[in-house]
């Protein structure tokens, strides 16, 4: 495949603030590092709540990449939710928002 490495920011992003000024200056490229996949079949397992992370977009590939999320909530719906989105990879504005709000709605 070319392309679809999954990046992950290794650092400790702290709080809301700390995230906004994250999205508004960019990525520190010696921050980001990409888990390789060992060959087809293969996968990696994340939390992806708690980690900062994005893929590269497909831009060839001898077979469809499958994408399998697992989404768990608190049963209390008003608990704290640990949903968080944070646009820096270009996809629109309308998309980003629309996927929240469906979330949200769904709470």
């Amino acid at each position: 495949m070319v392309g679809g490495k999954l990046e992950v920011l290794e650092k400790v992003l702290g709080g809301p603030e700390a995230t906004l000024k994250l999205a508004a200056e960019g990525v520190p490229k010696e921050y980001v590092e990409q888990q390789s996949y060992a060959h087809s079949g293969y996968g990696i397992l994340a939390q992806g709540s708690k980690i900062l992370h994005r893929v590269t977009p497909v831009l060839e590939a001898a077979e469809d990449r499958i994408s399998f999320v697992v989404s768990f909530a608190k049963t209390d719906v008003f608990g704290e939710d640990n949903t968080r989105t944070l646009k820096y990879c270009g996809d629109p504005n309308d998309l980003t928002a629309w996927e929240m709000a469906r979330h949200e709605a769904w709470r």
